[in-house]
């Protein structure tokens, strides 16, 4: 799934008791750094580099703080990210790749199911969205396969999706990345004024606001509270 890794630095988060680890260390990349901030799994991790000197290295931390470019230390081989992401953190963690995604050959990662169609999406679809235009904008993106719920333990509620992203030789516009944000931000203002409007309706329902007065208030808190969450967007990110 992960292509070619033959002379590669392959970043792994989230590598656990290193199931995919070994299978990584069985292809021919040159070296696999395994990011893992859980203490419990560190130790199975060292005896695991122990049996492969100079090719495995593990790097204790939280994968959000740590920079994949230069984990392990920085080195002149292309780099490659293959990880099954916790879900929780999937989304931020890509959103930080995108960012310097300069720095990798390719992003081999396992995401919930709903996510990766996002990834993938065309426009005019349901999943269509910011994180679409975001990543496709740098990368060529396909969805590989599906895993069941059941080829985990515990196993999750959801089924997961294996995606692998490939840089594009140059964006599909010029763009800065942040100004990008900013410009998906700008196109999805309206979406976050009709929420936020209809919010302020389904609350102040039982108040039966009736006077033109309320309405023109709601109207500029609806508008104030998406510039706010627009700002936020593409400040965060």
């Amino acid at each position: 799934a992960a292509g070619d890794l033959a002379g590669m630095t392959v970043v792994e988060v989230g590598p656990g008791p290193g199931g995919l680890t070994r299978a990584l260390l069985e292809t021919a990349a040159e070296r696999v750094v395994a990011i893992e901030r859980d203490p419990r799994c560190i130790a199975a991790l060292a005896g695991l580099a122990a049996i492969h000197p100079g090719r495995l290295t593990v790097v204790e931390g939280d994968a959000l703080e740590i920079d994949a470019a230069s984990a392990g230390g920085a080195d002149s081989r292309p780099r490659a990210i293959v990880a099954n992401l916790p879900y929780n953190i999937a989304t931020p963690l890509l959103l930080g790749w995108l960012r310097q995604i300069d720095a990798f050959a390719s992003l081999t990662l396992m995401f919930q199911k709903e996510v990766a169609e996002r990834l993938a999406a065309t426009p005019r679809r349901h999943a269509y969205g910011r994180l679409t235009v975001i990543t496709q904008w740098l990368c060529d993106v396909r969805l590989l396969f599906d895993i069941a719920p059941q080829a985990f333990v515990p196993p999750p509620k959801v089924t997961s999706t294996v995606v692998r992203l490939v840089p594009r030789e140059t964006p599909l516009a010029a763009a800065e990345f942040a100004v990008k944000m900013l410009l998906v931000a700008l196109e999805y203002l309206p979406l976050f004024f009709v929420f936020y409007l209809a919010n302020s309706i389904r609350v102040n329902s039982a108040s039966r606001f009736t006077g033109q007065r309320e309405w023109v208030g709601m109207l500029i808190m609806g508008l104030g509270n998406s510039v706010g969450l627009m700002a936020t967007v593409a400040i965060q990110y």
